[in-house]
């Protein structure tokens, strides 16, 4: 089965019955940051098939230290990476915001 066979499989009456359903790939580099320091990421890259058109693609990335962006669901890969929010993994202003909002 191809990942649209399968994202079907699984939103059928067959499967788990979700209304939504993506392959996710996992890659691990390393980024850059805004001040210079090298920091351990995992981009995530799902897809979501055809069939989810214009809202086929998301990006969410994570880094060593705790920090996680996205961006917003769109047509391409290349479109999710570039709109993703990279910069909010160069503050710690993000993770300081999570712990007061628990």
């Amino acid at each position: 089965m191809n990942t649209e066979e399968v994202i079907e499989c699984l939103m059928s009456e067959h499967g788990c019955g979700a209304h939504e359903m993506a392959e996710v790939r996992f890659f691990k580099g390393y980024r850059r940051n805004a001040t210079g320091e090298v920091v351990a990421i995992t981009v995530e890259i799902h897809d979501s098939g055809r069939s989810a058109g214009g809202i086929r693609y998301m990006v969410i990335a994570h880094d060593e230290k705790g920090r996680t962006t996205t961006g917003n669901p769109c047509e391409s890969i290349e479109v999710a990476l570039d709109i993703c929010h990279w910069d909010k993994l160069d503050t710690d202003d993000y993770i300081d915001a999570a712990r007061a909002a628990r």
